[in-house]
């Protein structure tokens, strides 16, 4: 039961972050990508799984960094 609302609720934040026309993106404390919405995909022509624990500033630039 737990589990099924744990995942309902990632699917409604995914709907949310890719239905967002901003750049949204999660990374940790290594400034490490965790996650990443459409937009983000679209504005650098990468994928999620391509962009998923590369650095923010490897994918941004430096200059925007």
């Amino acid at each position: 039961m737990a589990e099924a609302a744990l995942f309902e609720r990632e699917n409604e934040l995914r709907l949310i972050m890719d239905a967002t026309p901003a750049l949204i993106s999660y990374i940790n404390t290594d400034f490490r990508y965790l996650r990443v919405n459409a937009t983000y995909e679209h504005w650098f022509n990468i994928s999620a799984d391509q962009i998923a624990g590369k650095k923010a500033q490897d994918i941004i630039g430096k200059e925007a960094w």
